[in-house]
């Protein structure tokens, strides 16, 4: 039976496992391995966890992708039976990936616009000065980039509409309009 003030056994050591670490004892443990107060180790161990994990999740099954007919274009049926999904699912996701693109390419396009009239507006009134001119290369660096991405939607919009993963080329030069719709 344990006397008051005891938890059980001893450690290892022979010293009574309530007793603290005297003063030097700490100092020595923190001055000689920050690794028991920062805990360096689990950091690294969890680092190397959520890498496993980020690399597991960035993984796509080699089922799970765009399946094509030997026309070209995207096989819904086959799509469909690798998501294990009907077809009309997989028709309906499409449809709703056009909607989202073509506002998604038209709100791009508005934003692009306005901060390139703001960009034009700040270069006629702004002094002459390096913080002016590095917020000027800013905005404008953010309109073209808003271009580029509206751009970028109307031809996701346009290879969903086709159902073929046409390349940046036949984007450019199709006949049909390329606009979202």
């Amino acid at each position: 039976m344990a006397r008051k003030g005891q938890t059980g056994s001893r450690s290892k050591d022979g010293k009574d496992p309530n007793q603290a670490a005297g003063m030097f004892k700490r100092a020595f443990r923190w001055g000689v391995s920050p690794n028991a107060i920062f805990g360096t180790d689990e950091i690294r161990t969890n680092a190397r966890y959520i890498g496993d994990m980020w690399s597991d999740i960035q993984r796509v099954p080699p089922h799970r992708r765009r399946r094509l007919t030997p026309e070209g274009t995207y096989d819904i049926v086959a799509m469909a039976f690798d998501y294990g999904r009907s077809p009309d699912q997989i028709r309906m996701m499409m449809a709703n990936s056009r909607v989202i693109a073509a506002r998604a390419s038209r709100i791009y396009l508005v934003s692009g616009i306005l901060l390139l009239l703001y960009w034009a507006y700040r270069v006629m009134v702004s002094p002459v000065g390096l913080g002016n001119l590095f917020y000027v290369l800013l905005v404008l660096a953010m309109g073209v980039w808003f271009l580029v991405l509206s751009f970028f939607k109307a031809m996701e919009n346009w290879r969903l509409r086709t159902q073929r993963p046409g390349t940046f080329a036949e984007f450019l030069h199709t006949e049909d309009s390329w606009w979202p719709r």
